[in-house]
């Protein structure tokens, strides 16, 4: 009101407080100037006072009034689910299931599912993988029968269930064999469902837990690293029979998860499973076998053994293109380095490889790698030294001939024998002998040249030469050649169909490897280069 009039008492008195004038127009002043009209003001604050706190209980009362009705409602539901739990116990044996023993009774049909999430470990030595699983079992118990709409109103739905601890009613006994679990001896609740839910699925009663078991597989490594392994998971009752065990979902499962499931080394290719009957010690039992079939990604042995390898044994076979006049040290050291590094390849790469009894696919790739690394140095070998008896053998021959022709009494260089030498003809003989090759190295120079050579079976044609050392280094450059490609083609033809692609990617990351460090080695070596010519031109 200050704002825009201005109040002052009426003519009941300053203290009377009943009524105030209302004064328009300007600030007042002095009283009576200008009389308003009367504005019960006290009447009106006290009445919007009122309001506002009717307003506001008013709508406390309302927010209590829903607060209290969930929680009503809430504990009425609380204590049907409580009535509910109270008559599974009295109605429940746990220690039998309910067709043990009673005459008529329906059957109990016990359906197993599992679940696997991920690989953690696969052990190769002990042929065992650890897997994360849900284990579930589903399975109808008419002991655990109720109506849902009757007991918790028209809320329900069939897919609500009511939680039961599981050690208040019976539940299947069906454990892993043939390998351990972790995590499944646990008292996770169950779910219950209701009639509707029975009727529409078969199951009422469905127990899931979460862990991890271990499986046993049968290891086969011939075809590492292209090996495939298989997995099974063996699942069954252990002394009760009363019920009838099978698998939820016969034949292939491996669709929800073949293309999620896998870790860094190993890929699902399958995973089924088979409801089958067993006979033990104490009888037949029914049994659920969940296989798996696992497959080694190849990628990590390809790019650090199996390629580099063919590279080495690639450039061994050019060592048959080095000469072998002059150029033996290094025609030698070149193909014995080159057979070192096999066997350090072969070094490194053994703690990769499984321990077994028989031969892989890799040990039988390196032992090739290495026969073909060794043919060239064996082969240098011994033409080296054939060259070298052919050289000595031809020296020799020349000598005989100078001595032949030199006068009685004379030395190859010219000089004259001594006095006492010279009227004995044995001495002279003596020396003759003397500068002759051996009779082994005479007859490895015939045999030689008895031998047809590579032109003489190609073309028909004697050459004057006949078989010497540069003849027999050009036949084995051939057959190394001929030898490599057929090789190649056995090792290759054993290799898995489904494992052609892993080694052609494989190539081809290893080749464009090359190719990017190629290109940046001469990248910068231009670039060193234009910086030098420039630091010179400056």
């Amino acid at each position: 009101f200050r704002a825009s009039a201005c109040l002052q008492p009426s003519r009941y008195g300053p203290r009377s407080g009943r009524h105030f004038f209302l004064r328009r127009g300007g600030p007042c002043r002095h009283p009576g100037m200008h009389e308003g009209r009367r504005i019960p003001v006290m009447k009106v604050a006290c009445i919007a006072f009122c309001g506002l706190c009717l307003s506001t209980r008013g709508s406390e009362m309302g927010s209590g009034s829903a607060t209290e009705q969930a929680l009503l409602l809430q504990r009425r539901l609380g204590s049907r689910k409580s009535q509910l739990l109270d008559r599974f116990v009295q109605a429940m044996d746990n220690r039998v299931s309910m067709s043990d023993g009673v005459d008529g009774a329906p059957p109990v049909n016990v359906s197993f599912d599992l679940a696997v999430n991920s690989l953690i470990q696969f052990d190769q030595q002990a042929g065992r993988a650890t897997w994360s699983v849900y284990y579930r079992l589903y399975w109808n118990d008419d002991r655990l029968s109720y109506n849902g709409t009757r007991e918790f109103g028209t809320s329900w739905s069939s897919r609500d269930c009511v939680r039961v601890q599981s050690s208040a009613v019976w539940t299947p006994d069906a454990v892993p064999f043939r390998g351990g679990s972790v995590g499944l001896e646990g008292e996770e609740p169950l779910c219950v469902y209701d009639d509707d839910f029975l009727r529409a699925n078969g199951y009422n009663a469905f127990w899931t837990r979460d862990g991890e078991v271990h499986v046993p597989c049968e290891m086969n490594f011939q075809g590492f690293p292209f090996d495939s392994q298989q997995c099974t998971f063996v699942v069954g009752p252990w002394l009760d029979r009363s019920y009838y065990f099978r698998s939820k979902h016969e034949g292939n499962v491996s669709r929800p998860f073949a293309g999620a499931f896998h870790s860094e080394e190993w890929e699902v290719r399958g995973a089924w499973m088979e409801s089958t009957a067993e006979d033990h010690v104490n009888g037949q039992f029914q049994e659920v076998h969940y296989n798996m079939v696992l497959r080694r990604y190849p990628h990590f042995l390809l790019v650090n053994a199996v390629l580099p390898m063919a590279v080495v044994v690639t450039l061994s076979t050019m060592t048959l293109w080095l000469p072998i006049e002059g150029g033996s040290g290094e025609r030698l050291g070149f193909s014995v380095t080159l057979l070192l590094t096999i066997m350090a390849t072969a070094l490194f790469t053994a703690e990769f490889r499984p321990a077994t009894r028989e031969d892989t696919w890799l040990d039988r790739y390196q032992a090739i790698c290495i026969c073909l690394t060794f043919f060239p140095v064996f082969e240098s070998v011994v033409v080296v030294w054939l060259q070298h008896i052919l050289e000595r053998v031809s020296d020799l021959e020349e000598e005989d001939r100078l001595l032949t022709q030199l006068p009685s009494g004379s030395t190859a260089d010219g000089g004259r024998l001594p006095e006492k030498a010279e009227d004995s003809s044995r001495l002279i003989k003596s020396a003759r002998r003397a500068r002759k090759a051996t009779f082994r190295m005479r007859m490895i120079v015939l045999w030689l040249q008895k031998i047809p050579s590579l032109e003489y079976l190609v073309t028909g044609k004697r050459s004057s030469a006949g078989f010497n050392p540069r003849s027999i280094d050009m036949g084995c450059r051939y057959f190394a050649c001929c030898l490599n490609l057929a090789t190649a083609v056995v090792v290759v033809g054993e290799i898995p169909d489904d494992a052609v692609g892993s080694v052609s990617v494989a190539c081809c990351s290893t080749f464009s490897r090359c190719c990017w460090v190629s290109s940046s080695s001469s990248v910068g070596l231009r670039c060193s280069v234009t910086g030098n010519t420039s630091a010179a031109g400056g």
